[in-house]
């Protein structure tokens, strides 16, 4: 671009330029940036999701002990082993899928056959799912 006037007005030109240029690359950071957070917020999310089952699934374990060794199971101790039923039994597709990413399981072939989508389509759409969640 062809630009006449003063010296100082050229360089005001120029760092205006400068200025946008700048900008856009902080934009770029701040969209790589997002990217990330929201892939470590996803991984959080799974990660919770995990240690919640897992746990029901050991307090489980501690109530049904309660309830065929030592003949003391309360209410409580019934819901308890009920919770950590619907943990150890029900499906969570995500959490299987990220099973086969480090390598921990290597016949994807079972996961195709329950789910109908490989480990790598369950975790996109688990990734998109906790995105649009945040608009709604």
């Amino acid at each position: 671009m062809t630009t006449y006037g003063n010296l100082a007005g050229r360089t005001l030109l120029e760092e205006r330029h400068d200025m946008k240029e700048m900008m856009k690359r902080l934009e770029n950071k701040l969209e790589k940036t997002d990217a990330a957070v929201a892939d470590l917020q996803y991984r959080v999310k799974v990660l919770t999701q995990t240690s919640e089952g897992y746990r029901k699934i050991r307090r489980r374990f501690l109530e049904v002990y309660r309830r065929d060794i030592l003949n003391e199971v309360d209410r409580q101790g019934f819901k308890i082993i009920s919770e950590g039923n619907e943990a150890a039994h029900d499906g969570d597709v995500v959490t299987d899928a990220s099973l086969y990413t480090p390598g921990e399981q290597h016949d994807e072939k079972v996961l195709v056959d329950l789910y109908g989508l490989t480990a790598s389509q369950i975790l996109y759409l688990g990734k998109c799912r906790t995105s649009l969640s945040k608009f709604t």
